[in-house]
């Protein structure tokens, strides 16, 4: 019963050579590199790339904002307690 859950594996392994070599790569691979196709395309990467980032960059200053909020917090806090004592 161990065995079972290896035969998709398996079989996908033993399928992939079958696969003709013309359906391995994209037909956009094939034609003219400066098509309005390919340009579109590649603006079309760009503009997804620029978003991530800009979504990444965002995530990376929120966390860095509260970590100096934190360590103002903490500061203050301890200012507070030094002049208790």
């Amino acid at each position: 019963m161990k065995y079972i859950h290896y035969f998709p594996f398996i079989c996908s392994f033993l399928l992939i050579p079958s696969v003709q070599q013309v359906s391995v790569a994209c037909s956009v691979c094939y034609g003219d590199s400066e098509s309005p196709m390919i340009i579109g395309m590649n603006m079309g990467i760009l503009t997804l790339l620029i978003f991530i980032i800009g979504t990444l960059a965002s995530f990376a200053m929120f966390f860095l904002n509260l970590r100096k909020r934190a360590k103002v917090h903490a500061n203050s806090l301890n200012r507070k307690e030094g002049g208790k004592l």
